[in-house]
């Protein structure tokens, strides 16, 4: 079986295409590259770079993909989107040119992700890669810039913008028209509320509203079903967050405990204290 090819397709001689990968009309792929079985590629799409697109992934219309990108199985990234592009940097000028990924980082995308529409992902600047891992959801016009670390399961609501640098724990969620400031990190199973604008380090398992940690993600926690009992513990571990900050709940051995410690202890920019009695 061969890929099955639409009308008026460029494709450069290195790029390597398994058998039953479908590709739209009016598509251009140039570079080094391999697309890997039961991919789909839809019309008016352009690759070109040094790349890899996993198994059974979409790559829907009017895409683009430009420089090192590595892409995982199973993704759906929607119409519009742009993946891979130089970063937004005015230190690196040079990202303007089609040439800046030949010596600047990967985009690395893990499998099971969903990137829906106008959604922007950018190369590296001084960093070996921009991370994006799996499960997760990105809605409409999201913008995940250069050196950010984006872990498994994360969800982003439409408009999110992440800063230069942004790490984002695992479990995390992003709500509507949220921006995150440079180098902020945003802890696990925490959630950012709409419209906030985060210009610190948001603690494991919080919620935040209008720039405040107001209580824990209790709703999240239970989603990801986590025991009722850590649950407790994790409310009363921050309820006395301020009245006892060696924290000598002798918790020292929870799971909990020891990721809000050492988030906390790595913190460069501060981050949101507890401002709830619960």
């Amino acid at each position: 079986m061969m890929p099955n090819l639409g009308k008026n397709v460029s494709i450069s001689s290195d790029i390597k295409i398994d058998d039953d990968v479908e590709i739209g009309h009016n598509v251009i792929i140039n570079g080094k590259g391999e697309i890997k079985s039961g991919t789909k590629i839809g019309h008016g799409v352009i690759i070109e770079g040094n790349f890899e697109i996993g198994n059974n992934s979409i790559i829907d219309n009017y895409s683009i993909i430009r420089g090192n990108v590595k892409i995982g199985n199973n993704n759906w990234i929607y119409p519009f989107c742009t993946i891979g592009t130089g970063p937004q940097h005015l230190k690196f000028p040079e990202a303007n040119s089609k040439n800046f990924s030949k010596n600047h980082g990967t985009i690395v995308i893990g499998s099971n992700n969903t990137i829906r529409e106008y959604t922007t992902i950018h190369l590296p600047t001084t960093k070996d890669e921009t991370i994006v891992g799996s499960n997760c959801y990105f809605m409409a016009y999201c913008h995940v810039a250069h050196d950010c670390i984006v872990s498994d399961n994360v969800v982003m609501a439409n408009q999110t913008t992440l800063g230069g640098y942004v790490e984002i724990d695992k479990f995390a969620n992003i709500g509507l028209n949220v921006s995150i400031h440079q180098f902020c990190r945003i802890g696990q199973f925490s959630m950012v509320g709409m419209g906030n604008t985060i210009t610190k380090d948001v603690m494991p398992f919080s919620l935040i509203v209008n720039q405040k940690f107001i209580k824990i993600n209790k709703i999240g926690l239970q989603r990801n079903n986590i025991d009722d009992k850590d649950i407790v513990e994790i409310e009363n571990y921050y309820n006395n967050y301020n009245n006892n900050y060696d924290h000598s709940l002798n918790l020292e051995n929870k799971w909990y405990a020891e990721n809000i410690e050492c988030f906390c202890k790595n913190s460069e920019r501060g981050f949101y204290y507890p401002e709830f009695n619960l």
